[in-house]
């Protein structure tokens, strides 16, 4: 069981519980309307006057309602916050628009009758030129973005068209490459021929000092003076020594013409004519 109470008197509770609470407000706004804000502030004021409750600032009465331009400035904020906020959501734009509408409302009636002092005019419309200073900084910062983009772009570009033209310098080195190893395998063949083409001729057999000349040895064999024109004679009517004669005349010929044709003259002649 609770206990008795002492006296007859209601319970102290706070304002908001005797006035009804989160719930009798949203009743009463919903009866009074559009206006419901500013009647509900004057209601709060009188019933906290009447327990005491409010503190007089200093000077409160010289304060003044708000300026009708900062109220549109402000008006302006709250909408361009609501539309902010739409932006966000995907579904139930149509009923969050209404309630934000609705809250918007009733706040600026309260701000219409609301009184502020005099040097504080200004403090909204100074936060609007902030906004619109951070607005015009935030633009100029996105078209700086876009201009570096741009130049990243063009430098990406760039590098690309490099790599093109080093990837063909390295297939024209390549190409050079084998080209000249096939120039060098062309040399080795025909260094290799020449090699083939030249004579290996056997060495001469070295004389003894000690043999006589072949002319010596010829003079030996023949025994008379006679018998040597006997022979001189025959070897002059021989067809065989004519011959023999004039293939020594063309090949001492032929030979002259080659050693002229290299430079080196012949002074001497191995063959009689």
């Amino acid at each position: 069981m609770k206990p008795f109470r002492a006296s007859g008197r209601t319970s102290s509770l706070p304002p908001s519980r005797r006035n009804g609470g989160r719930k009798g407000r949203q009743a009463f706004f919903q009866e009074e309307g559009p206006n419901a804000g500013a009647m509900w502030h004057e209601t709060s004021i009188k019933c906290r006057s009447k327990d005491g409750y409010t503190r007089k600032v200093k000077s409160q009465d010289t304060w003044n309602p708000m300026a009708q331009n900062s109220i549109t400035a402000l008006d302006n904020m709250l909408s361009l916050s609501i539309m902010s906020v739409l932006t966000m959501k995907q579904k139930d734009k149509e009923q969050s628009q209404k309630h934000l509408n609705n809250l918007k409302d009733r706040f600026m009636s309260i701000c219409t009758q609301l009184k502020v002092p005099s040097q504080k005019h200004g403090a909204i419309l100074q936060g609007s030129h902030l906004h619109q200073v951070e607005a015009k900084r935030a633009t100029l910062g996105k078209q700086c973005l876009e201009v570096i983009e741009e130049q990243v772009s063009t430098v990406v570009r760039a590098l690309e068209q490099l790599e093109g033209k080093i990837e063909v310098l390295k297939e024209e080195n390549r190409r050079l490459k084998n080209k000249l190893e096939e120039q060098e395998n062309s040399c080795q063949e025909f260094l290799q021929l020449a090699e083939q083409g030249i004579l290996h001729l056997p060495t001469l057999p070295l004389r003894n000092g000690q043999e006589c000349p072949l002319q010596e040895q010829m003079v030996g064999m023949v025994t008379g003076p006679g018998v040597a024109g006997h022979l001189v004679q025959t070897l002059k009517s021989s067809l065989e020594l004519e011959g023999m004669h004039a293939f020594l005349e063309k090949s001492h010929q032929q030979a002259d013409g080659l050693l002229w044709n290299t430079g080196q003259p012949n002074h001497h002649c191995p063959f009689p004519r």
